[in-house]
């Protein structure tokens, strides 16, 4: 559970709700993220009008978690004085959402695999689904959903499904009848994983998760490794760099027993950084931002002690081949490092420091002939990536989402500095 003193994430026009890394607040009662059974969304948007002219929109969300113990929780949107920001408050509930989907996807998944295993068909509402395809509404047979002229649509939060009329009998049939309309807004995500997964379905711009290992034990278990290995690139492993080891990544013996242990192992041996940053990647491929946090980190550690040596270049070098970065994006995060260090006033700086255009150029990926218009897109792009309910969802580890502060300070300083210089472009030319 949380404590009082441990940092948690706040949503804006969320005040009632906070996000830990095993469980949550909502009006200052904790619930574990474990016992999330299931989890309605909806969300609606109402055109206004008042004698046929319109006033505006209103927005409204629905967002329920279904919990162990028969409750049934629901994250209230937060009212608004004649629609006053309803729709930033209804896109909060939205990102709340997201958040909770993700992190509990697994678990809600593995609930859904258990009772297509033991009743060979999984429930939605009054409609049972067969892992061979079959489709039932109140247990009883309608017809295979792998069949041949067999309607399958997907809308929002609801999935359509019939067979097409093959003669007239059966459109009679079919227009009195009409097709199946099942709610789909109660765990949609795994009505989506089991269609692609066990019936080979899938819609376009409708994305289908996979399921995760729990990331916490492994992260902590792979960054001991990975970390050791740098701390020692040098030849020793100073105390500065063992404690913004513990710093960074949260990782100490209260918060993993035995991390002394497997930090002390990984110091000792003999095999180079790569195998461990190979294994890192392994965990985490496909989660770019993660994987950029972690470089960060990484150079954080190498200054701890105030200089960061040739030798630890070279192996977090290495350890950003592992993750398959480009040179260039390499680049960019020594960079961004650079940029997060002179903040602080530090004078541990590497050799990839400028002072350029092409430096900022290069914080946002982009390359030195890129147009201002590219560099706001980019911008928007790095922002929305690097933001906190994202990295949540994802799986980050708190305490580093708020680290994602400082890369966000660095991109945000790269975009001024190119958007005042685009603007006295402007000026010389009129």
């Amino acid at each position: 559970m949380a404590h009082k003193d441990e940092e948690g994430l706040a949503l804006e026009y969320l005040e009632d709700l906070t996000f830990y890394d095993e469980n949550f607040v909502y009006k200052d009662c904790d619930y574990p993220y474990e016992d999330i059974l299931s989890i309605k969304y909806t969300a609606t948007a109402i055109k206004k009008s008042v004698n046929f002219v319109p006033t505006g929109t209103s927005y409204e969300t629905y967002l329920c978690l279904h919990l162990a113990d028969g409750f049934k929780l629901t994250i209230d949107q937060e009212s608004s004085f004649l629609g006053i920001k309803e729709k930033e408050k209804a896109e909060a509930i939205m990102r709340a959402s997201g958040i909770f989907h993700e992190i509990t996807f697994t678990n809600r998944m593995e609930r859904y695999e258990k009772q297509l295993n033991e009743k060979g068909y999984i429930s939605w509402g009054n409609y049972q689904f067969g892992k061979n395809g079959d489709f039932f509404k109140k247990n009883e047979l309608l017809f295979n959903l792998k069949d041949d002229g067999v309607i399958k649509a997907l809308d929002v939060f609801t999935f359509e499904t019939g067979k097409k009329p093959q003669n007239f009998k059966q459109s009679f049939a079919k227009f009195w009848k009409g097709n199946e309309v099942i709610d789909i807004s109660t765990d949609k995500d795994c009505f989506l994983y089991f269609m692609k997964n066990y019936l080979g379905f899938t819609w376009k711009n409708e994305p289908v998760k996979d399921k995760k290992k729990p990331r916490q034990h492994e992260f902590f278990e792979a960054m001991l490794v990975l970390g050791a290995k740098v701390c020692n690139a040098d030849g020793r492993v100073d105390t500065e760099e063992i404690q913004t080891f513990k710093t960074y990544f949260g990782i100490d013996e209260s918060s993993f027993p035995g991390s002394a242990e497997i930090f002390a192992k990984a110091t000792a041996s003999a095999g180079g950084v790569e195998a461990s940053a190979q294994k890192v990647y392994s965990i985490f491929e496909g989660q770019q931002e993660l994987l950029e946090h972690i470089i960060i980190g990484l150079l954080q550690i190498a200054a701890a002690d105030g200089v960061i040596t040739d030798d630890e270049v070279r192996v977090i070098e290495k350890v950003c081949a592992a993750f398959k970065f480009s040179k260039t994006e390499t680049e960019r995060l020594f960079l961004i490092f650079d940029h997060i260090r002179k903040e602080k006033k530090s004078s541990s700086r590497t050799h990839y420091s400028s002072s350029t255009r092409t430096e900022h150029l290069k914080i946002l990926g982009l390359s030195a002939n890129a147009s201002h218009d590219e560099v706001k897109v980019a911008y928007k792009e790095l922002v929305r990536k690097h933001h906190p309910d994202l990295l949540m969802s994802q799986g980050v580890p708190l305490k580093r989402i708020k680290d994602s502060e400082e890369i966000l300070k660095a991109v945000n300083a790269a975009y001024n500095w190119l958007s005042n210089e685009a603007n006295e472009l402007r000026k010389g030319a009129a």
